[in-house]
């Protein structure tokens, strides 16, 4: 979700995670229980709370430069 601008296509989000729909629905139903996603349309989401996304892809990048430099030493 975090590398979409707006809502995911939830459908997406299963095929990038490389798991079925049915599975990917069970998270989706946990997290908007939890408050963490809404439902943005039909097969869509979003993130509750304002710049989760951003944040999020902060810390990807973050993370993978972090890789990236434990890599050559």
């Amino acid at each position: 979700m975090a590398q979409d601008d707006g809502p995911s296509r939830t459908g997406k989000i299963a095929e990038r995670m490389d798991v079925t729909a049915q599975y990917a629905g069970e998270y989706r139903r946990r997290l908007i229980r939890d408050g963490i996603i809404e439902s943005a349309g039909h097969g869509k989401v979003r993130f509750t709370i304002p710049y989760t996304a951003d944040h999020l892809r902060e810390h990807a990048a973050h993370d993978a430069l972090e890789g990236l430099a434990g890599e050559g030493g």
